[in-house]
């Protein structure tokens, strides 16, 4: 994961998952979020780094390498997020008033389409945006009882909720043991 201030007006947080298990799945995704990271440093648009980084991605389709990407932007000055999924899982924004929004994904992973869809979301003063691995939220045999659990901690800092989150999906009744990340925002 990577989670970044970027032009001290925009915060970036993502999650890559490589495909498969192991050393390879974990080499995949430590690129990607390297490139990513490089290519933001370099004041390149999100829009611009993903688009670079898919091409690489699919160009190099005879090695059939691919990772998931959860790609969020926050613009801090204007509240609004830009969600980019590629094979992501759903990333959920708890609201004060109990609701919660899921940006679910619609592409395949990175590599395999040659665009990636953008969502915009106005984000709530108190929001919690919670971006996971598909380790955690489709994993876990109830994904509805987690979303309570959450609700129920949100009073908690960011950083405790998402160990707290980790710590519930590793006891919770899996569908197969798989990794998890969380990141956990909120939004003041």
């Amino acid at each position: 994961y990577l989670i970044k201030e970027v032009n001290s007006s925009k915060l970036i947080s993502i999650i890559c998952d490589g495909m498969g298990k192991g050393m390879n799945a974990s080499i995949e995704s430590s690129l990607t979020l390297k490139l990513l990271d490089n290519l933001t440093n370099a004041s390149v648009s999100s829009d611009t780094a993903l688009q670079i980084l898919n091409t690489f991605y699919y160009v190099q389709d005879y090695e059939e390498k691919y990772t998931t990407l959860d790609y969020l932007q926050i613009d801090q000055r204007s509240g609004e997020a830009l969600f980019y999924k590629a094979g992501a899982t759903t990333s959920f924004i708890f609201h004060d008033n109990g609701s919660v929004d899921k940006i679910e994904n619609e592409n395949l992973p990175y590599g395999l389409n040659e665009l990636i869809d953008v969502k915009r979301i106005k984000l709530r003063q108190n929001d919690i945006i919670v971006m996971s691995s598909d380790g955690v939220f489709e994993n876990v045999s109830n994904s509805k009882d987690l979303e309570e659990f959450i609700l129920g901690i949100r009073g908690l800092d960011a950083q405790k909720m998402a160990y707290e989150i980790l710590n519930y999906s590793r006891y919770a009744d899996v569908l197969s043991k798989d990794d998890m990340s969380v990141i956990v925002l909120k939004v003041f």
